[in-house]
């Protein structure tokens, strides 16, 4: 751990990171099974439920970006939006019109938009001085650790349930993922926010090398 680092507030970020990494996309294309394994819907239906979530995630990264970098409570949009992808999987269950799973779709993408900035700010207001690099490596470490790890608690879960299952997976990893959040001490983020005034800065840069890098990856 970099010298100086505050061991609670990192251990739980990297958590975060290994949590977030699957609930940022929602259900995934575990949907397209679902869709038309249970629901036998057509193939267009699916191509655009799926889009639905891209679209809106796109659409609002820069407005998410924007609320990350002007608060100082930088782990209520992850917490809000974790909420959001637990409650929503829960509704996906319950209703399933090709109106409402779009709508849902959408709404999930929103949500979604907020998971990169958030965890790129809170490494930044986390991070040791001159110690950020080191912090957002690890932090992807746990981040790839952790969409393997889902991807396979998903399909186990998915294989007993007749593919329901990942709508209940995802509202799990949406609690720990708040559970991980709250584990942040909200005196750490302040503390940071306070050393750091120049935070917006490095949160965009880093969140092109971060997109850069999930793109190769």
């Amino acid at each position: 751990m970099p010298e100086g680092q505050p061991k609670k507030g990192f251990k739980a970020l990297n958590w975060l990171n290994f949590f977030a990494a699957d609930v940022s996309e929602g259900v995934g294309p575990f949907l397209a099974v679902y869709l038309a394994t249970n629901l036998h819907w057509k193939p267009g239906q699916i191509g655009i439920a799926i889009a639905a979530m891209q679209f809106s995630m796109i659409f609002a990264q820069a407005p998410a970006g924007f609320i990350v970098d002007n608060t100082r409570y930088k782990r209520i949009p992850i917490i809000v939006a974790s909420l959001t992808m637990g409650v929503t999987a829960f509704l996906m269950t319950l209703f399933h019109s090709f109106t409402f799973i779009v709508g849902s779709q959408v709404v999930m993408g929103l949500a979604g938009s907020f998971y990169l900035p958030t965890l790129v700010a809170l490494a930044v207001v986390i991070a040791a001085k001159g110690r950020f690099d080191q912090t957002i490596s690890k932090n992807q470490s746990f981040n790839h650790s952790g969409n393997v790890a889902a991807a396979i608690f998903i399909g186990i879960v998915a294989k007993f349930t007749h593919n329901e299952g990942i709508f209940y997976s995802l509202m799990a990893l949406s609690v720990l993922c708040t559970i991980s959040a709250l584990s942040i001490p909200q005196k750490t983020i302040n503390a940071g926010v306070e050393a750091d005034r120049s935070t917006k800065i490095p949160v965009k840069r880093a969140c092109l090398k971060k997109l850069s890098a999930i793109k190769r990856s």
